[in-house]
């Protein structure tokens, strides 16, 4: 079934088969950063951080080796026996296979959301360093008007460096994002933002919810941070959080949070134990939910100016 699809240098072709996938990595033209996806929607994600892809293609590839190596009347199966045992073992059989499939199956789609999660972190903080390189500061998390009114969200200012600029310049920066002509921008999903595995997508209202948010301690009000200025060091200041409910829009200019209100016993999160944590140097890592509070708080701060131990 032909269903998988190849991105590079922004084209994207396909649909090509499982086979086929095979064949180009077999030969080299597949690698493990080619940016690959299953089916017709969803993001692309590198080949190789697919959860037991290339190792199922390795393994179909020695196996086709191997076979093909036997004599041909070895190949010729007695069918007979085998239906004998598969008849007289139907119960133990049944069982074993149900319950490593199960096992198999649970462990493989964690795996593989959690690679997924952790991919929209990396383009999200890529974004942002390539926003910095362009106005020399990363955004700041709101853009407020004089009279107090929220206008943009820093997820807006970046969707340039997101291959979104094309819905970048649908929106009117002059009204607020939630004004009648912004109100069908921000109702587009936008990928990089959401964990696609969960249901809850969009706001009562119809607007695209982010299931990452920004630190309010380093994105803040009509104010953006210098990386110079990060004194407590790019690799230990979060730069965004991945979250649990409530979601905000993306749009929306209050989709801020410090990050001790979001990691730690009691919060809801994506995934049990704790929160992916993007750094301000691009850096993704899993944060425990049990982390020592004084740490969270010190890597919270960009220019805090607390000693760090490991965590």
């Amino acid at each position: 079934m032909a269903d998988w699809y190849l991105k590079r240098n922004e084209q994207i072709t396909g649909p090509y088969s499982k086979q086929e996938l095979h064949e180009w990595y077999t030969t080299g033209r597949l690698i493990t950063t080619d940016l690959i996806r299953e089916g017709e929607t969803g993001y692309f994600i590198p080949a190789g951080e697919i959860p037991g892809f290339l190792r199922e293609l390795q393994a179909e590839r020695i196996q086709q080796i191997h076979f093909a190596s036997l004599p041909s009347s070895r190949k010729r199966l007695p069918l007979l026996p085998i239906i004998a045992i598969l008849i007289g073992l139907p119960c133990l059989v049944f069982f074993i296979l149900i319950s490593f499939n199960v096992i198999h199956i649970e462990q493989t789609r964690g795996e593989a959301r959690r690679s997924r999660s952790k991919y929209n972190l990396k383009q999200i903080g890529a974004a942002l360093l390539q926003y910095h390189d362009a106005h020399q500061t990363f955004p700041p998390g709101a853009i407020i008007a004089e009279d107090d009114t929220p206008r943009h969200s820093w997820q807006s200012l970046i969707l340039p460096y997101l291959d979104q600029r094309g819905l970048y310049q649908q929106i009117d920066f002059e009204l607020p994002w939630n004004a009648p002509y912004n109100q069908r921008v921000f109702q587009q999903q936008v990928p990089q933002y959401q964990a696609d595995w969960i249901e809850e997508k969009s706001s009562p209202e119809g607007y695209a919810l982010s299931h990452y948010v920004g630190n309010e301690k380093l994105l803040k009000n009509n104010q953006g941070f210098r990386l110079r200025e990060i004194t407590d060091g790019v690799s230990n200041t979060i730069a965004a959080v991945e979250r649990g409910v409530p979601y905000q829009p993306w749009g929306n200019p209050t989709n801020l949070a410090n990050p001790t209100e979001i990691i730690g016993p009691g919060n809801k999160t994506l995934f049990p134990g704790g929160n992916h944590v993007l750094f301000c140097d691009g850096r993704v890592q899993f944060i425990s939910k049990d982390i020592d509070p004084a740490i969270l708080k010190a890597l919270s701060t960009p220019d805090g100016g607390e000693t760090i131990i490991d965590y």
